[in-house]
């Protein structure tokens, strides 16, 4: 069931059959609140599955044209995810990950922009946005409609979707690992490209978050104990199995020729 709820955030005009050996009433409900367009039980026939699938394929269709009627939403395959850790608070995550929402935007690209640095998330005030929703909203929702995360969402200025973190710091507990896949799978659905602010510190949804992401960048600035931060949180992804040291992209702020310690030292 949760793969089904996976695939239906994360494709949603994708039709998912589900094949199974039992075919109670409480599987049929859950399956059907899942995602699923269909319950076919084993021993199958060729005919049920068959008759199954063609109507999973009409709906799926169907959603297609309407989506597609809708400028505003990405049918694609799904969108690509990027996240933005800093090595340690003020080497600049929040405004590299700004940057590169605005630069894919200015580039013609459906871009979210999320504030996943729950406790200290900062983004709202460097775009001058007052807005009572946030993460928050969405955490405590199963199913994510785009109807619910359009909610969600403000409409910049600037053609940015933003995702906010919590005005309460407090209330970022709120959000877990599983709340954030699903968040992540929701807007990788709807948006082009999804560029998520991972802060500073590490919790269950940005380590989720990061798992999940194309690219993961990891922002550091050439000092020493900026350097020690950004092996300290590479070391902990490996030993968490949360992503692979060859997997993530590092990258140097503030560098000049007179820094403290140059590029090669820090790879």
């Amino acid at each position: 069931l949760e793969l089904i709820r996976e695939v239906s955030l994360r494709f949603p005009s994708v039709g998912v059959v589900m094949i199974t050996t039992d075919a109670g009433p409480h599987l049929f409900a859950d399956a059907m609140d899942s995602g699923a367009r269909g319950l076919v039980t084993l021993p199958v026939s060729y005919e049920e599955l068959a008759n199954r699938v063609q109507a999973a394929a009409q709906w799926s269709t169907g959603v297609r044209r309407h989506l597609s009627s809708a400028g505003d939403v990405f049918t694609g395959p799904g969108g690509t995810v990027v996240t933005v850790t800093g090595a340690k608070g003020g080497v600049g995550a929040t405004v590299t990950a700004i940057q590169l929402a605005l630069a894919a935007q200015a580039s013609g690209h459906t871009v979210a922009l999320v504030d996943m640095d729950l406790q200290t998330g900062d983004i709202a005030s460097f775009l001058d946005v007052q807005f009572r929703r946030s993460l928050v909203d969405l955490a405590l929702i199963t199913d994510i409609s785009p109807r619910v995360l359009a909610d969600a969402v403000f409409s910049h200025s600037t053609g940015l979707a933003l995702l906010l973190a919590p005005g309460e710091g407090e209330r970022g507990e709120e959000v877990s690992d599983r709340s954030a896949r699903q968040i992540v799978s929701a807007l990788r659905s709807r948006y082009e490209i999804v560029v998520i602010d991972c802060g500073g510190q590490m919790n269950g949804a940005n380590a989720a978050a990061i798992e999940m992401a194309d690219t993961a960048l990891l922002v550091t600035t050439p000092d020493v104990v900026a350097v020690r931060g950004a092996k300290r949180i590479v070391r902990m992804w490996e030993r968490l199995q949360i992503r692979k040291a060859e997997e993530t992209v590092t990258l140097v702020n503030r560098f000049t020729r007179n820094t403290e310690i140059q590029p090669p030292l820090i790879q």
